[in-house]
């Protein structure tokens, strides 16, 4: 049997006095008149109150002196101070405002549980400071700031506390067969806890006996019970048939015993039974719907026990199914429901939730892109840890399209994601290290203007890898930025002397590399060492004002009298950036060279003959190279090759840029294809 059913098996009232006096007691034809009926208290001394300490004192004239009343209750198991004292009245023929009257115990201090006026009920009941503290236990002790002490936990006053009183009709039905009801019919403690759903002696739903607002009236316990006694001995009050599930007796376990071995055992049981409400309503209803009928309230806190019974990793896994499954304009109240709502709301001020609202806000902050100083389950976010593309576009200025092209070509998102913008999100930290790079980049144009050059100069500055947009994507055109081509021209600049207009002798740089077949970079790496004289055209600007000595060209890159072409050289024919490349490439043995002595010099000089050369196309394309095969332009294939996670070819010395295994080009290349033809 559990302890609601001890409610019919308790003895309703013990004799303290003499058996001669109970003969006073209520006769059964009086059984539910007593809330209302005046009868004198059978004491074996009358007591009167003094009017300086308000304290009982004993009245003379008694052959004997006692603060005890004759007929008197025993407690019965799990039953409220309230209840307690209401029965205590009834035995003595009075209701609860009269019997406090009349021995001096102030009503309003006895619903506070007074400490002084608890000592002075029990004293008249004859019972001990234990039993008393068994009753205030599951009457719940009000503390500070709307707090009450309840079997143990501190919890809000409300989850004890209701203007509707529950309990079981069959429980007070059986009691009422006593020949003395009022003195007999008791209401539990577990009835006050709102948590508490089902009888599990009868296996029914506790049901609303009475609703009240004002609490002298509301816990004047036998008077109430006065009011419904023909639904008491008729058995009309409606009552839901509920089978008890694990839920029910882990509740009834834990208050009874204050013990729980469960994953919840180490939180208050009102918290522990809030978020098992709180959970299964997300469970089996989803969104915003609350559970109305005793079924489905009970369903709700049985769902969310199955679930919380097996720890924390299965609530995390429980909100990682749902915030995986939303759509980033839904609100987080409408994806995780009255979770969400009752966490930051009704529960905001008890830190008993503190444990699984740092979860649940855990969860948010990794997943949606919520801006820092935001409020978030009641703590501010100090730092924003997702981006969405809106929220990206909005901080950097871009538009959406734009920003979601610079994030594929970063890496920060797939570039075969088919996510609507709307659903995408990524670390905001990544965004920060982009920003100041975004907020530099221009058209390839704008570079060209700043830094002086034409058209013919800075695509030859491109094509040997001098200078090179900062996002290589072939669907961004705003990828450059005007600093690259300064800086150019600010450290050739600062090697170079004033030229006259039209001195003879001098030829800009690229129509000296053009003429004697020099790279570039050679003659750029040469002016800055001050190995090569250059100068400023007076009347130009920029990089097309500057001049290199023809004369000091020619007599550094005279070519031998031979076939073929110097590493950097072949490099250069290959659009293959950097002087080094190539001959890391011979050094790896990836490629082969021949060794060609200069005979004007006797040096010896390490060319690329025809056959070396198809050493390298046999096994290789360089970016130009695979343009000319394929045909698609070398911003295409950038893409592709991004896409796709070809690499450059690597040496020892690094990567070689623009050159790739010639395998894997052909790959991408028919993928890209298959996947272009799908489309069509």
């Amino acid at each position: 049997m559990v302890a609601d059913a001890a409610i019919v098996r308790s003895p309703p009232f013990r004799d303290i006095g003499s058996r001669a006096q109970r003969t006073t007691a209520p006769r059964p034809s009086a059984i539910f008149a007593l809330a209302t009926a005046k009868v004198s208290f059978p004491v074996s001394a009358r007591v009167e109150v003094s009017s300086r300490t308000g304290s009982l004192a004993p009245l003379q004239g008694g052959s004997h002196i006692r603060t005890r009343l004759t007929l008197s209750v025993e407690p019965i198991d799990r039953e409220t101070a309230f209840s307690f004292a209401g029965r205590l009245a009834a035995v003595n023929g009075v209701n609860l405002a009269e019997f406090s009257h009349d021995l001096a115990l102030p009503l309003n201090k006895m619903l506070a549980l007074d400490e002084g006026v608890m000592d002075q009920l029990m004293q008249l009941a004859g019972l001990d400071a234990e039993a008393g503290a068994e009753l205030v236990s599951w009457t719940g002790r009000p503390l500070a700031g709307v707090r009450m002490m309840y079997r143990g936990d501190t919890l809000v006053s409300r989850a004890i506390r209701s203007p509707v009183v529950r309990g079981c009709p069959q429980c007070l039905h059986e009691a009422s067969l006593h020949r003395d009801p009022l003195g007999f019919m008791a209401m539990s403690g577990a009835w006050l806890l709102r948590h508490t759903l089902v009888c599990l002696h009868h296996e029914r739903a506790l049901a609303p006996l009475w609703t009240e607002r004002r609490p002298r009236h509301r816990y004047d316990i036998q008077a109430r019970l006065a009011e419904l006694a023909d639904e008491i001995s008729q058995r009309s009050i409606q009552q839901a048939e509920l089978e008890p599930t694990p839920y029910d007796r882990w509740l009834d376990t834990s208050l009874a015993s204050g013990e729980d071995d469960s994953s919840l055992g180490g939180h208050p049981i009102n918290v522990a039974a809030t978020m098992c409400y709180l959970v299964g309503l997300r469970l089996g209803q989803g969104g915003d719907a609350v559970a109305e009928d005793a079924r489905s309230i009970h369903d709700a806190y049985s769902a969310g026990f199955a679930l919380l019974s097996d720890g924390k990793n299965a609530f995390e896994d429980f909100l990682d199914d749902l915030l995986a499954s939303r759509q980033l304009s839904d609100r987080r109240s409408t994806v995780l429901g009255p979770l969400y709502a009752g966490l930051r709301t009704g529960l905001n001020t008890d830190d008993g939730f503190d444990f699984f609202r740092d979860i649940v806000r855990e969860k948010v902050l990794r997943t949606w892109p919520v801006a820092a100083g935001e409020m978030v389950l009641g703590r501010v976010v100090e730092r924003r840890r997702l981006h969405s593309l809106a929220s990206a576009a909005e901080e950097t200025g871009e538009d959406e399209g734009t920003l979601r092209r610079l994030l594929v070509a970063q890496g920060v998102i797939p570039g075969d994601s088919d996510q609507s913008d709307a659903t995408i999100v990524f670390p905001a930290e990544k965004l920060d290290r982009m920003t100041p790079m975004i907020s530099e980049l221009v058209h390839l144009a704008q570079v060209r203007e700043a830094m002086g050059a034409s058209e013919t100069q800075f695509d030859a500055l491109v094509d040997e890898g001098l200078i090179r947009p900062r996002i290589e994507a072939a669907n961004i055109r705003r990828a450059w930025a005007v600093q690259d081509g300064l800086a150019i021209v600010s450290r050739l600049a600062a090697a170079a002397r004033p030229l006259k207009a039209d001195v003879a002798g001098w030829l800009h740089p690229q129509d000296a590399a053009a003429r004697y077949r020099a790279p570039l970079s050679d003659l750029f790496r040469l002016i800055e060492r001050g190995q090569l004289v250059a100068g400023l055209a007076e009347g130009a600007n920029g990089y097309g004002a500057l001049r290199v000595l023809a004369a000091a060209v020619e007599e550094r890159f005279r070519p031998p009298q031979h076939a073929g072409l110097s590493p950097s050289a072949f490099g250069t024919s290959i659009g293959v950036r950097g002087a080094g490349a190539i001959q890391s490439m011979i050094d790896e043995g990836l490629m082969t060279a021949s060794d060609v002595v200069d005979p004007r010099t006797g040096r010896v000089h390490i060319r690329i003959l025809p056959t070396d050369a198809d050493s390298f196309h046999r096994r290789f394309y360089s970016l130009q190279t695979a343009g000319e095969a394929t045909g698609l332009n070398w911003r295409r294939l950038a893409s592709i090759f991004t896409a796709q996670g070809v690499e450059a070819v690597s040496t020892s010395s690094g990567a070689v840029e623009r050159v790739y295994a010639r395998a894997s080009v052909d790959r991408a290349v028919a993928r890209f294809r298959a996947n272009e033809t799908k489309k069509q």
